[in-house]
């Protein structure tokens, strides 16, 4: 059985945030003011993750913000309610 659970994942340069290692991605977006991750995951008749944590390792930039090139796999584009802009990509 599964369920989704999410994840306030905050806003820096590299984000790491522990989650099931049978974590799956099913959007990033923003709620309250903050970027959040939300995923399916695999849990028992409790509704409590089966599986151990691992950490996922997002990388975020801004528009106009500089790239090294070694940000990871993009993910998707969030705009925030006070108009900032983030690109948020999967480190590698």
């Amino acid at each position: 059985m599964k369920k989704v659970f999410k994840y306030r994942i905050g806003i820096d340069y590299d984000v790491a945030f522990s989650a099931p290692s049978d974590f799956e991605l099913l959007h990033i977006g923003e709620q309250d003011g903050d970027l959040t991750a939300w995923g399916t995951v695999e849990v028992d008749n409790l509704g409590a993750a089966v599986h151990g944590g691992k950490d996922m390792r997002l990388c975020i930039r801004g528009t106009g913000h500089f790239f090294q090139g070694d940000e990871g796999k993009y993910i998707k584009t969030v705009q925030m309610p006070n108009g900032l802009v983030w690109h948020i990509f999967w480190r590698l």
